[in-house]
């Protein structure tokens, strides 16, 4: 017998919770700074409209982040 993992649509951080983009960023409870609303937050809204590159940066290393807590493939900041 073979064994391998079984891809899952689940959060790999709480594994409760189907792993939306908006679970994942921000709604998932094992996430500390997590605000739980199942809405955007002002930050990630304001953040996303802004033509500021420290707003949009901010943005890009908190859904870097996000992606790593999964476990997915994410590229490094090294050119």
């Amino acid at each position: 017998m073979h064994m391998c993992r079984i891809p899952t649509n689940l959060c790999n951080v709480c594994r409760i919770e189907v792993a939306t983009l908006t679970h994942m960023l921000w709604d998932c409870t094992k996430n500390p700074q997590g605000a739980n609303s199942g809405t955007l937050p002002p930050r990630w809204a304001a953040a996303l409209r802004s033509p500021s590159l420290g707003d949009q940066l901010w943005a890009v290393q908190q859904a870097r982040e996000a992606a790593v807590r999964q476990g997915l493939d994410v590229p490094t900041w090294e050119t």
